[in-house]
């Protein structure tokens, strides 16, 4: 599995905005198991983090329990994510499924994006769905991850990352054995500085003011990749997976 934490995105997902689609023929039978599966069961998956109940204020949770219909969609979803099988995927999309804000759009384009390494697809699908569920007020929407329907207050979305785990040190410099200042799980924390490709630590700003640097690997995004979903005559249909702001 790829790490879940992409702190070098911001600056990419500015150029996915503008991104054309990437052609509109079928990838091959063949082209559609290149990917190498996911391990475990769509339960594990989904609740990876949930079953341990985690603290803080981005913790994932999972709201849509309740939904009709909607803890079968998910569980076909991971099912489909875990055996990177494309077409069980495009059955659970809708035909006009959003994939970036530059117009790209549609089940052509998704199915060449998931055979596309650019994209990365299956691997952040596997990254969103243990990161909980927030059910929308209608009762007919749900969003993936949890924290992408929370109100994030005066925070810059740009510059925001979330501490993906319960344990997440933050050291008092840009090395694996720095003095440990605090724990950020779950949290979100500002990136102050760019820390430029192939760097290992960011250095970030807590929402109560300490500075220190955490590990790239342990933060993902805010304005990372998310999937919304929509219950219609037909069922649960994936409406948008999209990265950006």
């Amino acid at each position: 599995m790829t790490t879940p934490i992409r702190l070098s995105l911001a600056l990419p997902l500015l150029l996915l905005v503008a991104a054309c689609d990437q052609g509109d023929a079928p990838p091959s039978a063949m082209a559609t198991q290149e990917t190498a599966a996911a391990a475990g069961t769509p339960e594990e998956l989904l609740t990876r983090y949930t079953a341990l109940s985690p603290a803080g204020e981005f913790a994932p949770k999972d709201d849509c329990l309740n939904l009709a219909g909607a803890p079968e969609f998910r569980r076909a979803l991971a099912q489909a994510v875990i055996a990177r099988d494309t077409y069980a995927l495009l059955a659970l999309a809708d035909p006009a499924i959003g994939l970036d804000f530059g117009g790209g759009s549609g089940l052509d384009t998704l199915r060449a994006r998931l055979t596309d390494p650019e994209y990365g697809l299956w691997e952040e699908l596997e990254a969103i769905l243990p990161l909980g569920c927030a059910a929308g007020t209608d009762g007919n929407s749900l969003t993936m991850p949890h924290y992408f329907a929370a109100d994030i207050g005066e925070r810059d979305p740009y510059a925001t990352y979330i501490a993906i785990g319960s344990d997440i040190p933050l050291r008092a410099g840009a090395w694996d054995d720095a003095e440990v200042l605090a724990n950020v799980g779950w949290q979100g924390v500002e990136v102050s500085e760019y820390p430029g490709e192939g760097a290992s630590f960011a250095s970030v700003i807590t929402s109560d003011g300490r500075q220190g640097f955490v590990a790239m690997s342990d933060l993902r995004s805010l304005i990372d990749y998310r999937l919304l979903a929509n219950r219609g005559d037909d069922g649960w249909k994936i409406t948008m997976l999209i990265a950006g702001d």
